[in-house]
């Protein structure tokens, strides 16, 4: 039994790992070469992190969609269009009420930390993408390294705001504490 858990770990780890490749990424499907953005990639991350978090409030409904804020809501909008459901995503632009994940993406470090103190109460997942440090109070951040997208948990960040994630998508990052 414990060799299937490492079997399945190590094949959503190596599907999430190639799914994760910065600049423009090529696949070859039906003799037709496919590319894909580090914006497209980071939309269809968000839209697939919503099964591996657990919000403390009420569950949400089936198919109810997923309120998301940007704070350049803009430029990524065309990428979360394209991810096919589920789960169906509702973007906005930040600020907005009532988001249960906030994207932080290409946001400056003085921006992102007031919005991050703005937010440290509420149960909202908070993920930077594009951001040049890891700043104190967030949550999951994606950032390009050595031609490779990394993913870097904080997960003390969440637990204060009574969210969960799980030990299956922790185990894919790398984690971080406020105090890095």
């Amino acid at each position: 039994m414990g060799f299937l858990n490492k079997v399945r770990a190590l094949l959503l780890l190596a599907a999430l790992a190639a799914s994760f490749w910065p600049g423009t990424r090529t696949a070859w499907s039906a003799g037709e070469r496919l590319t894909a953005s580090g914006d497209q990639l980071c939309a269809l991350f968000v839209t697939r992190i919503v099964k591996y978090v657990t919000w403390p409030d009420a569950p949400r409904e089936g198919d109810a969609p997923v309120p998301v804020a940007a704070t350049d809501a803009r430029a990524i909008r065309p990428h979360f269009a394209a991810v096919p459901p589920p789960p169906s995503i509702q973007l906005e632009q930040w600020p907005s009420q009532g988001c249960r994940i906030l994207l932080l993406n290409g946001t400056p470090p003085r921006e992102a930390a007031a919005i991050l103190d703005r937010v440290k109460d509420s149960p909202v997942l908070t993920i930077g993408y594009g951001l040049e440090h890891f700043p104190r109070g967030l949550m999951v951040n994606i950032r390009e390294s050595d031609g490779r997208l990394r993913l870097e948990i904080n997960p003390k960040a969440a637990l204060r705001a009574g969210i969960t994630i799980s030990s299956r998508l922790l185990q894919l990052a790398r984690i971080v504490d406020d105090a890095e």
